[in-house]
């Protein structure tokens, strides 16, 4: 099949989907972010949107990590203008393998072509049929589109199993696949992640490439029945694999992104430092543009900031070589954002 085939194919069985994005820190990054899935990525595609302090988790002004509590209507109105929105175009994973092909070629055109949309997620029930016998087709589709169009994200829901829903050869490969062979840069849910074939060497290897897990407590306990001491957060905390907290769908489940953070506050014992890790974790995955305020390091940190900008953390405006990142970086001016409300949140303690 050439080129405009797919495309036309991908015109005739695509819509853009409901962007996976990481809802995160007061940020619903999901889109290029990494929380709820751009849930902080919606439909349409996914949408991956930060909006500094319009959803969070007990946290900075009531509103959530970096949130701003919102007091009247004309507050919250307020918070929803402040909102940066982009896509991620939804590939339905449970079609013919060409129609699947024909979605991937059209996302990735896509992406290049609008800047809106920033990368691509794979949905639909990655227990189903079809999903299951093509999954390492479909990863080879990924790898050679990467290839040829490199500047586009890739975002994967991955290891989204549980025993009993598949057999038990099914839990062993997603996860690294999605990493290595569909160069996902955050995996959605992860849970089987200790079945895999030698789970601590994927582990390893994750943090190394800086590989973020969309960690959804309340959805893997409804949908799969993985909770607590069974669900994997502590694995990866330990493994320093980065994560943020999403919801999923906080339209099913019936909740928001603070029920996440007080979820995994109250069941494995997190503290402030691990939360606010998290909230920036969000956005320096998001697959918003430009450079992040934070120094890259393994395993990933995310305490020290750019050289140009130490010192300045927090002010209500940054200046000098900071101040020209940040104006220069949609990313950076969200980190700015984010930091100077963990600081007005923390001076009220």
């Amino acid at each position: 099949m050439d080129r405009n085939e797919a495309v036309r194919r991908a015109r005739e069985h695509c819509a853009l989907a409901k962007s996976d994005s990481v809802e995160a820190a007061g940020t619903s990054v999901g889109a290029a972010g990494a929380g709820s899935r751009a849930k902080a990525a919606g439909t349409t595609g996914n949408a991956e949107g930060t909006s500094n302090g319009a959803n969070g988790a007990a946290g900075p002004g009531g509103g959530g990590m970096g949130g701003s509590g919102s007091d009247g209507n004309d507050a919250g109105a307020q918070a929803g203008c402040g909102v940066e929105i982009r896509y991620l175009f939804q590939v339905l994973r449970e079609q013919p393998a060409v129609d699947v092909l024909a979605q991937v070629v059209f996302a990735f055109e896509l992406a290049r072509a609008d800047h809106r949309v920033v990368g691509l997620n794979f949905v639909q029930p990655e227990d189903g049929f079809l999903s299951m016998r093509d999954y390492l087709l479909q990863m080879s589709m990924l790898d050679a589109m990467h290839r040829a169009y490199p500047a586009v994200h890739i975002a994967l829901h991955a290891g989204e199993l549980a025993q009993g829903l598949v057999p038990p050869a099914g839990l062993r490969f997603h996860v690294r696949a999605a990493v290595e062979q569909g160069h996902a840069e955050r995996i959605g849910h992860g849970v089987d992640i200790m079945y895999e074939e030698r789970p601590a060497e994927l582990l390893q290897e994750m943090a190394r490439r800086h590989v973020l897990v969309e960690i959804n407590l309340t959805s893997n306990d409804v949908i799969l029945g993985v909770s607590r001491e069974n669900h994997p957060l502590p694995e990866y905390l330990r493994a320093g694999v980065p994560v943020a907290l999403s919801t999923d769908d906080e339209g099913v489940s019936r909740i928001d992104l603070t029920h996440e953070y007080v979820r995994a506050a109250e069941t494995y014992h997190l503290v402030y430092a691990q939360l606010k890790q998290m909230a920036r974790a969000s956005l320096e995955h998001s697959f918003l543009p430009g450079a992040s305020l934070w120094q890259q390091a393994t395993p990933e940190t995310l305490r020290t900031p750019v050289a140009a900008c130490r010192g300045q953390l927090g002010a209500d405006a940054a200046t000098g070589a900071c101040g020209a990142l940040v104006r220069g970086s949609e990313k950076a001016t969200q980190q700015w954002e984010l930091e100077r409300r963990f600081h007005t949140f923390e001076r009220s303690f």
